[in-house]
């Protein structure tokens, strides 16, 4: 797809940004046939997400709105467009909170943003995330999470009786038939966490 190019993942020329900026901080969600308490739970967690990017965002210089839009319930993606375009937003990064780039996840939510922005006829400077699973702090910071359940148990990583098993989202045949390249960014990630643990054993596998 366009918005799967691997050279620019994590790239959306902040550094340039000016205070008309804001960022668009674009969320899947527990579907709305599940208990309300897990809606709430991913609210409470986007906004806690929200508030850490604009305050590491301001630590680095830049004083920038972030604004929460959500693919399958509220606040949506247009919640959040009309949001930013009352703030007097002129140039809006797009950043779907999916660190695997997939056409049903990175993608859809990237067109979802942009034909928000179109029906509101809103003249503004989009710029798109498309994935950042490579970023080294991420890769840690699953290797940690990990190690954590690990030591928690009293586990060796290099233990032979224990075998690390990766879960990860499915994603449409139909998609990888058409060249999206979702199976090799999951097996990537995998490889890059495995290295950071230090196991060499490992099994992947998909929840659909």
């Amino acid at each position: 797809g366009k918005h799967e190019c691997p050279s620019e993942q994590g790239r959306c020329g902040l550094s340039k940004a000016h205070n008309n900026s804001g960022v668009l901080l674009a969320h899947g969600s527990a579907r709305l046939t599940v208990h309300g308490r897990l809606l709430i739970v991913h609210r409470q967690q986007a906004r806690l997400e929200a508030q850490a990017l604009e305050q590491e965002l301001k630590r680095r210089g830049h004083d920038i709105p972030v604004y929460i839009g959500m693919q399958f319930t509220t606040p949506s993606i247009a919640d959040a467009v009309a949001q930013a375009r009352a703030a007097g937003v002129q140039r809006l990064v797009g950043l779907p909170a999916y660190p695997l780039c997939g056409r049903s996840t990175t993608i859809a939510a990237l067109e979802v943003l942009a034909q928000e922005i179109e029906n509101a006829h809103w003249d503004v400077e989009l710029r798109e995330i498309t994935g950042w699973h490579t970023h080294p702090q991420y890769t840690q910071l699953r290797a940690d999470a990990i190690r954590r359940v690990y030591d928690g148990n009293g586990i060796s990583v290099n233990d032979p009786r224990i075998k690390l098993v990766f879960s990860a989202h499915g994603t449409p045949i139909k998609y990888i038939d058409e060249g999206s390249r979702y199976e090799d960014y999951v097996k990537d990630s995998c490889q890059r966490v495995a290295d950071a643990l230090g196991v060499q054993d490992y099994v992947i596998g998909y929840q659909n």
